[in-house]
Parts: structure tokens; C-alpha cells; sequence
């Protein structure tokens, strides 16, 4: 694995680059806040996934409106549901590195989000979780 210009990992080959992380929130006024305020992305598209669709690839009766979010590096989809997918003791999170830490726990928690912090050995774990309870890893960048 090596990373781009950009700060995507990439296999070593080029044949695989991760496209985008597609998650789910209840409004989209909790996305717009989260993606656009706390992680200072650009709402780039919004689209609708047909119920017809849906079922077909979620087993899913309903339409859905799909918020997409980006950056150079980074992009999610995000599809708008009152039903989130919050599963009670998931494992399932998304690991974001930042370039300065402290100041974005610091933004989340004006933002009234829930931060955890775990000392580990001689780290520190850090995790935040959005307006849904999706929940985001937080490292800092190295470089």
C-alpha cells in the first residue's frame, strides 16, 4: 500500500482505489452539519435512489434522497432515512486522519457532538460519533 498525492491509500498495482463510504442519517440538515461544519466538506451532488432500485440492492421498499460530500481525498454518500442503520454495539466505524487533532475534537464538541477518548498503552483513541450515532475514528496525520 502507498499513498497519492492526494492522501489516498491506493494498492501498489493502481488497480484499486477506495471510491467513496456510504452511510446513513436520519435528516438532511444532521448531514449537511456534520459533513459541511465538522469535517469541512463540499456538498458536491444530490440525487435520489427509486424505490424500484432500492429493493433490488438494499431489499429496501423505499426511495431515498443521497447527499454526496467531498474533498480532494475523501468522499461519502449519504443516504437520508428516518430508519438508520445504528446497530447497538457495532463495530462498524470510518477512520478519518486530520491534520491537527486537538482542534477538531475541539470543533466536534462545539458542534455538540459525542467524543470518547480511550488512553491505549501509550495512546490515546479517539472516536466521535455524528447527529446519527455513525461512528468516525480520529487520527492525526503523520506529514
Amino acid at each position: 500500500r502507498w499513498w497519492s498525492s492526494s492522501g489516498v491509500p491506493q494498492i501498489r498495482n493502481n488497480e484499486m482505489n477506495l471510491n467513496h463510504i456510504a452511510l446513513v442519517c436520519s435528516s438532511a440538515e444532521n448531514a449537511d452539519r456534520f459533513f459541511q461544519t465538522c469535517l469541512g466538506l463540499k456538498k458536491t451532488a444530490i440525487k435520489n435512489l427509486s424505490a424500484e432500485i432500492s429493493e433490488k440492492l438494499f431489499n429496501r421498499t423505499e426511495a431515498f434522497q443521497m447527499l454526496y460530500y467531498s474533498n480532494d481525498s475523501l468522499a461519502f454518500e449519504i443516504f437520508v432515512s428516518e430508519q438508520t442503520d445504528r446497530v447497538e454495539k457495532s463495530l462498524g466505524h470510518v477512520c478519518i486522519d486530520v491534520r491537527n487533532r486537538e482542534a477538531f475534537i475541539e470543533k466536534c464538541q462545539t458542534e455538540e457532538l459525542e467524543v470518547l477518548k480511550i488512553p491505549k498503552g501509550d495512546s490515546l483513541l479517539v472516536f466521535i460519533k455524528d447527529y446519527d450515532g455513525n461512528a468516525y475514528e480520529i487520527k492525526e496525520r503523520n506529514s
